[in-house]
């Protein structure tokens, strides 16, 4: 009994894999990359401010 509840966990393995890391693939392209170039769009902001602030500050 045991053996066939074993056969039977480890030929589910692989599409457990598979769900596993298209899910992962799914996250990545849906919900990472376009928040990764939102932050990257934010940075260079950031960066234009700063070197404008910097300008505009007396040298000493």
């Amino acid at each position: 009994m045991w053996t066939t509840i074993r056969q039977r966990i480890f030929s589910y393995l692989p599409l457990a894999n598979f769900v596993v890391a298209g899910t992962a693939l799914c996250f990545q392209t849906n919900v990472l990359y376009p928040w990764h170039n939102e932050i990257s769009k934010d940075i260079q902001k950031a960066n234009r401010e700063i070197t404008t602030i910097k300008k505009l500050l007396p040298k000493h």
